[in-house]
Order: structure tokens, then sequence, then C-alpha cells
């Protein structure tokens, strides 16, 4: 495991989101404990520490939310980040916190990308999993990776927390300080850039002529060695083909792909990057 995380986004309630989970690891003593908390719903008297994440998904959906234990958990959040840590959380970031919160109250493990409303009419093509999908998945092999996929994987990522190695930043891939601020705190601390991953950022900052390359310039400032990879989902189409397009057909599929940092950087500075289409051919 990395021995710490930056995410950065441009969003500001993404860097809230990620305090309410700092504050429900913290206040959870399990993955029972924290379901309940996330999703307010009372906790199951029979969840055992070595129910899958299944069985605990499964429990949950069995119960309906509670307006009180919403109340409190939101509280106990605020009390968390204000009180104890000394977050200086505005008014809005407060609003805002309460918007994430309720929305998994409302939407319970069937959350997804649209909203905690999301209804999808019967035969339709969902792009995008639920929570409980992503934390029930597994990998090719058959087996569960998920942070909640055993007590000792939820240990791991709870101790990450409370040790303040999970970092959330709200800055610009293509701005001046977020990615670059990152990259000296790393070279002050002897270490590299291990993964970095991107998400479909990198397609947006290419809808604008520059954005993009001050991007990779910001990247090519970061400590990097030849196992440094970037981490981008892209749709697979069939044998060999990958596309970042966002138009979904019946048959594709999502696949996670791994691509060396040092190479892109070269290829950057050589000028043989003009689009994303360059970038996601240089896969490993």
């Amino acid at each position: 495991m990395s021995k710490i995380a930056f995410i950065i986004d441009i969003r500001r309630q993404n860097m809230i989101e990620h305090l309410m989970y700092k504050a429900l690891f913290e206040l959870s003593a399990d993955r029972a404990e924290f379901l309940s908390r996330l999703f307010s719903r009372p906790r199951q008297a029979d969840a055992r520490k070595d129910s899958s994440a299944v069985v605990l998904f499964a429990a949950l959906r069995a119960t309906d939310p509670d307006t009180e234990m919403f109340e409190d958990n939101l509280a106990a959040i605020k009390h968390r980040l204000i009180k104890e840590h000394g977050f200086p959380l505005t008014t809005d970031d407060e609003r805002n916190l309460e918007y994430v919160f309720r929305a998994f109250f409302v939407g319970g493990p069937n959350l997804g990308y649209p909203g905690p409303n999301q209804t999808v009419r019967q035969g339709a093509l969902r792009i995008l999993p639920t929570y409980e999908e992503l934390m029930t998945d597994t990998d090719e092999q058959g087996q569960p990776r998920s942070y909640l996929a055993t007590e000792e994987s939820f240990a791991t990522l709870q101790q990450f927390e409370k040790n303040n190695l999970l970092v959330p930043l709200v800055g610009d891939f293509a701005g001046p300080k977020a990615i670059r601020s990152v990259g000296g705190y790393l070279k002050e601390h002897n270490t590299t850039v291990a993964a970095f991953y991107t998400s479909n950022v990198e397609q947006y900052l290419f809808m604008s002529t520059e954005d993009w390359k001050s991007f990779y310039t910001n990247v090519s400032t970061l400590p990097l060695d030849s196992k440094s990879v970037f981490i981008r989902p892209l749709i697979n189409t069939g044998p060999g083909g990958y596309t970042a397009s966002p138009q979904f057909r019946i048959g594709f599929r999502w696949d996670t792909l791994l691509f060396p940092i040092r190479e892109l950087v070269t290829a950057f500075d050589a000028g043989t990057i003009q689009s994303y289409y360059d970038v996601i051919q240089m896969r490993n």
C-alpha cells in the first residue's frame, strides 16, 4: 500500500466528501458500523467479522433508513471534523456536507452516479455501477478487492485515514499549484510517485488547446522512476481496441490499464503527443 495518497479534484465538494469519509472511518469500530453510519440504517446484530461484503450489503438492504440516525450521524461527523480536528468548514462546506451525506441516506446501497434517485428503465444499458456493486465486485480471479471485502482491508484503510495519510486537495490538473505542490512535498520527503489515477480528467483537458499541455508540464515536475504509472479507465471495444469515447455500446466494457508516466513525459517533450488517442496508445 502507498505511504500517502493525495486526491486532487477541482470541485471543493469532493474534498468535503472525503472529509466525511475520514470522520466515518474514525467513528466506526468495524465494517458493519461504518455501513450503518454511512447509510443511516440500523446495524444488523448478527453481522460478523468474517461476513463477506455481499452478506453485509444484503443485511443493509433489508433495513430502512432512519431519520434520527441520519441527524445524529451528521452531528457526529461535524463534531469530529470541526471540534476535534479543527477544520475550518465554511457555511457552504457544512451545507455541502449535509447534501452529500443525505445522498447516501436517500440512495442507500443503490446509490449511483446519477444520484440518490437513479432509475434505470427495463432493458436499458447502465454504464456505471451502484455503490453496492462496486464494493462487492471481484477481480478476474473472482477475489473481492474492495476496502469493505474483509475486516483486514477495512482496518488498513481506516488506519490510513487515522494517520492523516489520505489528503484531499482542491486543485486544477492544469493549474500552477496543486500537482506541483504535491511534487514538492514528495521531493522534500525523498520519495517518488507510484501511481497517478487520472479518471477521465484528461479527456476534458484535451478540449482546450493549452490545458492538456499544462497538465503534462505539471506531471513532468513530479519525482518519478521507471515504475511510476498512470492508471486510466478505458472502454474496451473489442480485441486490442480501446477508446476514451463516453458513447457506450452493448458488448463494450471498462478496463483499467497502466501507462508508464516517464514514457509519456518523454513523448510529450518530443512533441509526439497531440491528442488523447496518442496518449492511450502508450499503455504497458
